[in-house]
């Protein structure tokens, strides 16, 4: 799924900008406002985070499974 207002780079960020999507979903799950966010992050626009709400779905499973503990593997 691609947005104007995002690309990958490696990781999945704003356009134009180096906020990755995932940090602004965790902002937003930490109770921040969108004006308190874009206050940290004067590039971004009321539009960034509506889009990065809009990438939830895709964004939030990577996440988790990027962070998730995996038993090490024994051969």
């Amino acid at each position: 799924m691609r947005h104007e207002r995002t690309e990958i780079n490696p990781a999945i960020m704003m356009a134009g900008t180096r906020v990755l999507v995932e940090l602004v979903l965790r902002e937003l799950g930490a109770s921040m406002t969108t004006e308190a966010i874009i206050a940290e992050h004067p590039r971004l626009a009321p539009d960034d985070i509506r889009a990065a709400q809009l990438l939830r779905p895709m964004i939030w499973p990577m996440s988790l499974q990027a962070w998730s503990i995996r038993p090490l593997r024994r051969d």
